[in-house]
Formats: C-alpha cells, structure tokens, sequence
C-alpha cells in the first residue's frame, strides 16, 4: 500500500534544558538544603499533589549518588528534554485540576512555582507555560469556563503547542463545548501544522459532534493531510456513517485521492464497512476508480472477502474483470485468498475464469496456489482450464499444485481428469513436482492416478533423481515401489545415486542400494557414486556404498580414483575412511598427479601428512617385496 492511516503526528515539543530533576517532594520538603519554606493553600496542595504525580526516578539514597550521578550525566540531551517536558506536563495538568477558573494569575504563578521546584529554568518555563498553552490544555480537557476567561485575558487561541492548537486538542479529545467557545472567538479551523486539520482529527476519532461545529463554522472538508488524506477518508476507514454523512452534506469529494490514488470507496471496500459504501455509491462515488498500483475497490473486497460489499459494487455496475496489480481481475485475489463466497458473486456476475495475470496464470493457479481447494472446485466447476501453463515456466495447476503439497487441490484437478504427464519448461511433470520437494502423499496420489514415473525431465532427470537429490528417502521408495527404474540415467549418465552420493544423502543411497543400484557404474566422466562421496566429504554416503562393497580403486576418464577427488578438496577422514579399505592412495593420474601431490597443491596439512604416512608405507612394503625377491634369486 502506497500510504497508510495512521494517528495524527506530533510536532516538535518545547524544548526544555536538560539536566537532573530533583522530585517535588525533595524540594518541597526542603531536602538536599533548601531553606524554602513549604508553600501552603493552594500552591501547597498543588505541589503536594504534582510530588506525587511527577516523582521523578532519579531520586537515589546517598550511597549512590555519585554512580546515579555519572550515569545521568551520560543520558543524552533528547532524553533529558524528554523528561524535563513530561514533568512540566504533570505539573500543569496538576494546576488545571486544583484551581478554579477565578484566578488566572494564581494559575500562572503555581504553575511557574511547580516548574521551579523541578528544576526547570526560567526561560524554559516562561516559554512553556504562557497563556497561550493554557488555553490548549484546557480545550483538550474541556474546561469551557476556564478557556472563555484565557481567551478574555487576551490568549492566542492559534498558537501552535506541539504541532497543535487548542481547536485541534478540543476536536481530537471530542470536547464539543470547548471546540465551540474557540470557533466563537474566531480559531482557525483549517489551521494545519503537522497536515491534519481539527476535522481530520475529529472524523479520526469518530466526534461527529465536533464535526458539526466545525462545519458550521466554515471548515474546509476536502483538506488533505501530508499523505493525502481527506476526513472522509478516515471517517471511511473507521466506519463511521455520522461523520461521512456530514461531510457528504457539507460537500466532501467523495473520490478524492490519496498520494496513492485511493478512494474513501476503496478504503471502506478493504475494511468491509457495507453502510460506508452504499452511502459513497448513494453519493454518485467512481467506485471503479483504481489506485495507483491498479487496485479497485471490487478487488479489495474481493481480496478480504467482503462479500456483501463486493455485491454492493457488482450492483453499482463495477467491472468484475478489471485488470488490477499485475493484471490480476477480482477472481485472482478471492481465489489466492480463499474465499469461496465471494469467487460465487463473481462468476455470478460474468467473471472470466480464464482471465490471465502478466504472468498467464489463471484463477485456478491462484487457488491451488494458496491451497484453496474449495475455490479450486468452483473455478473447476465453471468451466475453468485445468491444464492451462503460465508463460514464463509452464507451470500448469497440477505442477503447482504438487510442488507445495496441496494434496486436497492435487485431488481436485485429478478428478477433474488433469493431464498429469504435462511438462512445464524444463520438462517437469507434477511427479517430479511433488518429487523435488518431498511431498510424499501428492506422490502417492499422483502414482495412483497414472503419472509416469520414468518420465525424464529436459535433462534426463527422472522423479528418483529429484527425491535422491534432495533427501527424501520415503518419496523415493514409493517410486521405486511404483516401478521407478533405479538405474536410469540422465543426459550426463548419471543415476539417481549420483546426485545422491554428491549432496550426502545417505539415507537414499541405502534405499538405493537396497533395490539393486549399479554401485560402480560411471557417468559421462567416469565418476561413480564412490567419487561424489568423497570428493565431497560425505562419509556416510561413503560408509553406505564401502558396506555395499563399491570398487574404491575405480578410475575416472582422468585417470583418478577417489582417492584423488578426496585429497584435492582436503577431506581428511575420507581419505582415512578409504586406507581403511585398502584403496590404492599412491596411484597416480593420467597427468602424474598422486593423491600426496593433489593435497600439497591444495594445502590440506592434515591430507598431507596422511599421505605421507601411507606413500612412506608403500616405499617400505615395497623395498621389502624387492628384497624378499632378490633373496629368493639369490
């Protein structure tokens, strides 16, 4: 979403100095070596009651004053502003609740003494607590009388306090009488500061009634915020029908567009507010007016299923097949989202099944997508092209299906008599689908319904090599239990044990072996299984295939043996694993390389000194061969 409704934004607050706050009832108690006696009457009671509201955490017992004190002073100047502007908040808020209205000049004075004994400096209180912020905390609150007598003292009932006015607070805290005096004394009631107007706040927080008096005195209901929000739009997104009625009745635009294009009917639409749409339909609203990424409000409330919203739409004449983000119609989103109901409304209504996104992806690839059986049925049912491919992949219904596991969809597009062989661009079928991400019951399925299970991909690749490939034992015994022929081979000869053996999976190498791979067959390079173990430092894989008697000394069209393919990537305990078994570690390539130099090249210490162990080995068995043979000539 291009923009989002969010609460009204604060300005800047009045910057206090920063710097430690003794608690009001240090001060007013005459600790830390005040001789100030404690003020009485009213004041008393103010600081009193402000000692308690405002007591600051920073208090400490004398044994930590001097660690608290370092750590004070490394707070930073922000938190230090921060915690200077609350305090003085509580201790104006203390005055407005202890003091009637007959004395302005007493209020001043113990909000001016409050702020003192907190430590606040003089230019930072006199700045804060003029008049003028008065008059904003007293609209905010609602005290009409106290507010009539600031605003005779002569208030500046516009003066901006924290990115607000005093019309601003009274309409965001819905104090109606308050919003009246200032309307009467002449506020702005478009004033806008932070970019939301009295009337954005009013509609944000559903005060109809605040709304009205802001009317009557001239408040210019189309104002948009900073991202381009006018008050209907919130009153759209909060559902409330008073605030829009008044600002229909007041002239609102009821297509006005945010910085992203959207509507107050595509809001409602999103938030399934029924009554707030019917009375922007009622209004003459462009409820097929898209935002700026293609969405309408048919495709919202078919993508959050509101089903009652979306007839409302389909009855003012909205376009069901609409192209919308990414060229999706109303059916994508339902279908992807899941919700039957209204997929019904809209193929009801003439949506095309068929409809295809940029992608060429239909509906049905959209709810078998999202696991939508029930969605699936209905687009299957309308008449929906179950074999149809995307553009890009050539991925049909039934592949997508497959590959994530949605088996209640899978079971849907069987029945409704799916080409299940159908390649997509690279030659897999929904088996090899299914297969490569070990989603044994949709192979189970996809067995039973016929799918060919020898059938190679593009590159040879049957649905054995992708289970082997990727791990998953089980998929690979149901295939091999279908009939899968465990020594195919793909375009570069390789079986699946090939793959196997390479990416370590020892768990189908065993299932493997146990249906009669050919343990020492090569591929076009002449590298058996045995060499993609230990090339690769697979030692299970390895143990698998020694315990099924596999040839160690095998060379490939290189002339190496494993051996070699294990010394070159320096695995260590391969090579020891293959001592073991007596493989030949001295035996050199086609281009003279031995194992001991392949490791030196690489600068596989531990290899080396292996290696080295086993050549000096070799030398001495065979000097002692030659002087057992000279002795028997002798």
């Amino acid at each position: 979403m291009a923009d989002s409704l969010s609460r009204p934004p604060l300005g800047r607050r009045s910057t206090l100095p920063a710097g430690h706050s003794p608690s009001l009832a240090l001060v007013a108690s005459g600790g830390g070596g005040s001789k100030r006696k404690k003020p009485t009457g009213v004041a008393g009671g103010v600081l009193d009651a402000a000692s308690n509201a405002a007591a600051s955490p920073h208090t400490h017992s004398s044994g930590n004053n001097n660690n608290n004190t370092r750590r004070e002073r490394s707070t930073s100047k922000v938190d230090g502003e921060q915690q200077q502007h609350q305090l003085a908040e509580k201790a104006i808020a203390t005055t407005l609740q202890f003091l009637s209205a007959n004395s302005l000049l007493q209020a001043y004075d113990v909000a001016k003494l409050a702020c003192l004994s907190q430590n606040c400096r003089k230019a930072a209180y006199d700045a804060l607590f003029a008049v003028e912020d008065f008059a904003y905390h007293a609209a905010g609150r609602g005290l009409t009388d106290f507010l009539s007598r600031l605003i005779i003292a002569g208030a500046d009932i516009n003066k901006v306090h924290m990115g607000w006015t005093p019309t601003h607070h009274a309409a965001d805290k819905g104090k109606t009488d308050a919003l009246r005096v200032l309307c009467a004394a002449g506020a702005d009631v478009n004033k806008a500061n932070t970019g939301w107007t009295p009337c954005h706040h009013a509609c944000h927080k559903r005060h109809v009634n605040c709304l009205r008096v802001l009317v009557q005195y001239g408040a210019d209901v189309n104002k948009a915020n900073n991202e381009g929000f006018t008050p209907a739009h919130y009153a759209a997104h909060g559902g409330n029908e008073e605030c829009l009625s008044c600002l229909i009745s007041a002239g609102a635009d009821v297509n006005a567009r945010t910085n992203g294009g959207r509507t107050p009917a595509l809001i409602a639409a999103s938030f399934g507010h029924t009554g707030i749409l019917q009375m922007l339909v009622d209004a003459e609203a462009d409820v097929e007016r898209a935002d700026n990424e293609g969405e309408t409000p048919v495709h919202a409330a078919a993508g959050q299923g509101h089903a009652d919203c979306l007839q409302i739409l389909i009855d003012a004449g909205s376009n069901v097949n609409q192209p919308g983000i990414n060229g999706m119609v109303p059916a994508h989103a339902a279908a992807v989202e899941g919700y039957p109901k209204c997929l019904r409304i809209l193929i009801n209504a003439g949506a095309d099944v068929q409809a295809t996104d940029v992608e060429g992806a239909t509906p049905a690839h959209y709810a078998t997508s999202g696991g939508n059986a029930e969605c699936l049925k209905i687009l299957v049912d309308a008449g929906a092209n179950v074999n149809h491919a995307e553009l890009h992949t050539g991925d049909t219904p039934t592949n997508t299906a497959a590959g994530q596991g949605h088996v209640e969809c899978l079971r849907v597009l069987v029945d409704a008599g799916a080409n299940l062989n159908q390649g997509d661009h690279i030659g897999w079928t929904a088996l090899h689908c299914a297969s490569v991400e070990g989603h044994e019951e949709c192979v189970q399925l996809l067995i039973e319904a016929g799918a060919e299970v020898n059938r190679g991909d593009n590159d040879g690749d049957s649905p054995a090599h992708c289970a082997a490939a990727n791990g998953y034992a089980n998929c690979l015994r149901r295939l091999i239990e279908a009939g899968a022929d465990v020594s195919h081979c793909d375009s570069n000869g390789e079986m699946p044990s090939h793959p196997a053996a390479a990416y370590g999976h020892a768990n189908c190498l065993r299932v493997l072996v146990d249906a009669g791979m050919r343990k020492n067959h090569g591929d076009e390079r002449g590298r058996t299984p045995m060499h993609n173990a230990a090339r690769h430092g697979h030692e299970d894989a390895m143990r698998v295939l020694l315990c099924a008697e596999t040839n160690v000394n095998l060379t490939d069209n290189d002339g190496q043996t494993p051996a070699h393919g294990a010394a070159a990537s320096g695995n260590v305990e391969c090579l020891r694993m293959l001592k073991m078994w007596d493989a030949d570690m001295t035996r050199p390539d086609n281009n003279g390389r031995t194992p001991l130099s392949l490791a030196r090249m690489g600068g596989h210490t531990e290899c080396v000194e292996l290696l080295t162990e086993v050549a000096k080995e070799a030398t001495e068995v065979a000097n002692d061969k030659q002087l057992t043979l000279e002795g028997s000539l002798l």
